[in-house]
């Protein structure tokens, strides 16, 4: 079975009874230490990621990257094409923000 552990008060019982139906068993957060300690077999964490707690409580860790994160840099075009909208949004608030400020300046 896959454990997920998380804050259980913020799943509601929509996402609780779905990610059951799918097997995924719901564990406290602060549970994560003793499963790793426990855990028999390879336990896939990723050393740019995972903090130095769960690298040491992981009886037998394979540190490597993520795949998930490798997968999640290819960006399709719609991806990027709002990348590139966001960063010239960003862009002019920027220089209307310097602009502001400037104009303050000049007013003393």
């Amino acid at each position: 079975p896959t454990i997920l552990c998380v804050d259980v008060s913020k799943v509601d019982n929509q996402v609780a009874a779905h990610l059951e139906k799918a097997g995924v068993i719901l564990q406290a957060y602060d549970a994560i230490l003793n499963l790793l300690s426990t855990k028999e077999g390879k336990v896939w964490l990723d050393p740019e990621k995972s903090s130095h707690a769960l690298v040491t409580a992981a009886t037998s860790p394979l540190l490597a990257p993520s795949p998930i994160s490798l997968l999640k840099a290819v960006k399709n075009a719609a991806e990027i094409q709002g990348m590139r909208h966001a960063h010239i949004r960003d862009g002019a608030a920027v220089v209307r923000a310097f602009a502001t400020i400037n104009q303050r300046i000049q007013e003393g």
